[in-house]
């Protein structure tokens, strides 16, 4: 009975647990003995259990209400576009497209933001005067974020007419909390996914093995690299006594982390659809091959960016005020400047509210928002100076060693933007930066008592000289995929299938029994959740 209680126990439902694979079992073999026509409802059931599951079964309650907020939004979803589509003067439609737009947003805002604007406002006020933190977290549904995005696109697109409303429910309430795409996304699109999900499927078992072989490559980057590096990064960022050497490879190591946890969660969910033969869009694509941060944020997280541009920059653009502002700047500054004064400033709409949905903290406006905008203005508008001093240099900017350097520039820019983001605070975050810069030379001179000082951080995780090798390991096979990827454009399960099947079988169970054998658990382990899990 002690061991049904502690499967059952909130925490262990998660993507990399045992009971997540045993729903993943049972989906699969339900989805392809059922009637085809039946498919469809064999996932709306796999969403259902699958976000009361995430949310624990320890009570009924814990179970039922994240599942009444997920069809509360899915009505929202649902009805709002259809009054859109009968209400007959365009001041109606616009009326219900705001009210929609409201009301997911304030879904959002209650479940998610309320309690980190009630302490950022907190530190402002004395103490007598404080307010009482509100949390209504632990009845969201798990990924709330992404299929309230989801579903004000769909509100949208049917307000600009781009296909005309769904008539049924429930295959609404199916494709806004698909569960693969719940997690950490990614943020699916209607018209995108609608054909996939409702069209019958045999079973295919090349289809089958590419997902699981995905799914064991996220399984690899979650359980092997990500909670591995997670121990390290924690001890360097958590201790205030780390000077700049340690914490900037602290840095880079969270980089290596953060990525490993986003994109292994995006291959388990992916490779999840795939299993089940629906096509849900890619979320990565080789970020740090980008030479610029604008390039690497068309690469990271690429369904939140494509849906920022459509449904917040290109909207603003084109809305009476900006037009104006357009028009005065224009004026003012020329024809120049008045194209791109308007859309900088769109743009700083854009990633305030890209902070604001990865949390109301200031650190996260800051670091996700506004700290980007910055850098990637910034960098637009020293281009020319950039492009001169190239020149002037005589620097080949189409060789391997500049496009490297590109690399290495925007992955410390990230890095910067990073420190704020793993930071407790933002004013903490600050202090650790003002750290490095006062530690820097220092750790220069001692450059032995730094590494000394990292050494120390893995010992303190628990850690030996072997975990150093496995996280070597790890970053070794992250790159050499990408190499194979990027610049030599390889599919590397392709190539895998093409190779002679004993090579195949024996890769894909050394990744297998590498996992098991070098993954972050055991005794007393609790699963971790994945960084961007809202």
């Amino acid at each position: 009975m002690e061991l049904v209680t502690d499967i059952l126990r909130h925490s262990l439902f998660r993507l990399t647990s045992p009971p997540f694979l045993l729903f993943l079992l049972v989906m699969t073999v339900v989805y392809y003995s059922v009637p085809k026509k039946h498919q469809w409802k064999v996932l709306l059931a796999g969403n259902a259990l699958f976000i009361g599951l995430y949310a624990g079964i320890m009570s009924v309650w814990q179970f039922a209400l994240p599942l009444a907020v997920y069809l509360a939004a899915s009505l929202i979803i649902y009805s709002v576009p259809i009054i859109i589509q009968r209400a007959g003067a365009e001041r109606k439609k616009r009326a219900a497209l705001i009210a929609g737009i409201a009301c997911l947003s304030l879904l959002f805002v209650l479940f998610r933001l309320a309690n980190s604007f009630i302490l950022t406002i907190n530190g402002f006020l004395p103490d007598g005067w404080r307010l009482s933190p509100i949390s209504f977290s632990w009845i969201a549904p798990v990924g709330i974020a992404y299929f309230l995005l989801s579903g004000i696109g769909y509100i949208v697109d049917v307000y600009w007419e781009k296909y005309p409303a769904e008539r049924s429910f429930a295959r609404v309430a199916l494709i806004a909390g698909f569960f693969p795409a719940l997690v950490s996304g990614p943020i699916v699109r209607y018209d995108k996914i609608s054909e996939s999900l409702f069209t019958p499927h045999s079973f295919d078992y090349q289809k089958f093995k590419f997902g699981a072989e995905r799914v064991i490559y996220g399984f690899f980057k979650k359980l092997v690299i990500a909670d591995r590096a997670s121990a390290v990064t924690g001890a360097l960022f958590g201790n205030p006594e780390t000077t700049a050497v340690p914490y900037i490879f602290g840095l880079f190591l969270f980089a290596l982390q953060l990525y490993s946890d986003f994109s292994g969660c995006m291959d388990i969910m992916l490779g999840t659809a795939e299993i089940l033969q629906i096509e849900l869009p890619e979320n990565f694509r080789r970020p740090f091959f980008a030479r610029n941060l604008s390039e690497f944020w068309r690469r990271w997280h690429i369904t939140l960016g494509l849906w920022a541009k459509d449904y917040i920059m290109y909207p603003l653009l084109k809305s009476k005020p900006f037009f104006e502002l357009g028009v005065w700047c224009r004026k003012k500054f020329g024809r120049k400047l008045g194209k791109t004064i308007p859309s900088y400033v769109a743009m700083l709409a854009l990633w305030i509210i890209i902070g604001l949905w990865h949390g109301g903290a200031p650190k996260y406006v800051f670091s996700s928002g506004i700290l980007l905008w910055i850098t990637i203005v910034g960098g637009q508008l020293l281009q020319p100076a950039f492009d001169k001093l190239s020149g002037f240099l005589r620097i080949n900017r189409k060789s391997g060693a500049y496009g490297i350097f590109c690399n290495f520039r925007t992955l410390c820019l990230m890095c910067f933007a990073w420190l704020f983001f793993s930071a407790d605070t933002l004013t903490s975050g600050a202090k650790a930066f003002i750290r490095i810069i006062r530690t820097f030379p220092g750790d220069l001179i001692h450059i032995g008592a730094s590494a000394g000082h990292i050494i120390a951080a893995f010992k303190s995780a628990g850690y030996n000289l072997y975990d150093i090798l496995i996280l070597m390991f790890g970053f070794a096979v992250l790159l050499t995929v990408g190499i194979l990827t990027e610049k030599m454009g390889f599919n590397v399960r392709q190539k895998l299938q093409d190779t002679n099947i004993a090579v195949e079988w024996f890769v894909l169970f050394f990744f297998i029994f590498f996992v098991i054998i070098f993954g972050i658990y055991g005794p007393g382990y609790n699963v971790a959740d994945f960084i961007y899990n809202l």
